[in-house]
């Protein structure tokens, strides 16, 4: 696992005790409201005007404009390598069944963990929408820059790729539904009309059955229905939905999409309790598990009567009954509570948790913030909170911190 916001006042919390090699606590931020889950744009082809004006990002397509250029960098993590296939000739000088992707491109994300093969498109060039619910992240865009007219909204031969990282844990169903009626209320607003002939069809994608959607789309130049495709791939062992979104010159244009498509390959792996590290705290009497690249970290003072297991921003701290002073003592503004219940060492506990509408001191916004409410543990108890920032990045995390919780013993 690698890698991601209302006000509040300046939390009111006391110091806790030093961590050996732990990372710096989060600094006291200042109040800022902000909205969060912007939408991606309404699908729509649109003109990107040169001489000062910026286009609306509502387009179903677009040719970049040199701030969109800036960015629409992919990941640092991500590899593009090309294939290297053998074409010889068979020793009886007929030629070998060719290979569909010889010469093409592989693209890899370790972060979303999926690949696929491209003919060598441009990732410079061009927009293109993606999901219309939920807080997408844009991963790539590629296209046929010869399909490509620059400044206008004319379609090109073009694939995107999403993820949404489903941080509302609606299921699959919950969030396709949350889709449609999304995108049905931005084709109204487009063509002042409902779209007549949608489609909704499953196929096979990295091994996964995908969705299919067509005819959600509308043009802005003529309120007719677009051909654009929007594949929605639900990840098997969490909430997490890859989108692919493609469009074209015109229909059967793009001959190389479904190739590209059937190249897909999802990288997800369950990971169990057999692939985590164990830990027991020889003071207090629990143990735990925790993943490999999360780490713990004990006072330097106080030794395993305060301790915090934790992955960049994200973490759990657990306290035992007589150390408290190492926890939160004090909320920052935030939304309404909210109650989540945990299997610990075979019995239900309830956490509160509150999302702390502030603005981080590193420009990201929220922190989750929960903990339990009552004592762990027999002969010493112990108390847990945990909390990370911004609301995004726990949300990454948030099976995981689930996972270490409910693994506790005594």
């Amino acid at each position: 696992m690698e890698e991601k916001q209302p006000e509040k006042t300046i939390l009111q919390q006391q110091t806790p005790p030093v961590m050996e090699n732990t990372p710096p606590q989060q600094p006291v931020q200042t109040p800022q409201k902000k909205g969060f889950f912007p939408k991606w744009g309404i699908y729509v082809v649109i003109a990107v005007f040169a001489l000062g004006v910026s286009g609306v990002g509502v387009g179903a397509y677009y040719y970049l404009t040199k701030e969109d250029k800036e960015g629409a960098a992919p990941e640092v993590s991500t590899s593009d390598t090309t294939d290297k296939t053998n074409n010889d000739q068979e020793s009886n000088g007929t030629d070998t069944e060719k290979d569909p992707y010889e010469g093409w491109k592989t693209y890899t994300s370790e972060k979303y963990r999926f690949s696929f093969k491209h003919p060598n498109l441009d990732s410079t060039c061009c927009s293109l929408a993606g999901s219309a619910s939920g807080n997408p992240q844009k991963y790539i865009v590629l296209a046929d820059k010869s399909t490509v007219i620059p400044n206008t909204g004319k379609a090109f031969d073009g694939i995107a790729v999403y993820f949404e990282y489903n941080v509302n844990n609606l299921s699959f169903e919950e969030y396709l539904e949350a889709e449609k009626e999304e995108l049905i209320e931005n084709y109204k607003t487009i063509a002042s009309d409902v779209p007549t002939n949608t489609t909704e069809t499953t196929r096979t994608v990295g091994g996964l059955e995908a969705t299919v959607l067509k005819g959600y789309l509308a043009s802005i130049d003529t309120g007719s229905s677009l051909d654009n495709q929007l594949i929605y791939v639900p990840y098997q062992y969490s909430n997490d939905i890859l989108i692919i979104s493609t469009s074209e010159e015109s229909e059967g244009h793009f001959k190389d999409l479904e190739n590209i498509i059937k190249s897909f390959t999802i990288t997800e792996t369950e990971e169990t309790f057999e692939d985590w590290k164990s830990y027991t705290s020889p003071t207090v009497g629990y143990s735990l598990r925790y993943p490999k690249d999360y780490s713990i970290n004990a006072s330097a003072d106080i030794g395993d009567k305060c301790l915090t297991v934790q992955k960049g921003s994200v973490r759990i701290t657990i306290a035992s009954t007589d150390t408290e002073y190492c926890l939160r003592s004090d909320l920052a503004d935030h939304d309404p509570e909210v109650e989540k219940k945990y299997t610990i060492n075979e019995k239900e506990y309830t956490f509160k948790e509150y999302l702390e509408t502030i603005e981080n001191n590193d420009g990201s916004f929220g922190n989750v913030y929960g903990f339990i409410t009552e004592n762990l543990g027999e002969e010493t108890e112990f108390m847990l909170e945990y909390n990370g920032y911004p609301k995004e990045e726990f949300e990454v995390e948030r099976d995981t911190i689930e996972g270490i919780i409910e693994s506790i013993e005594w």
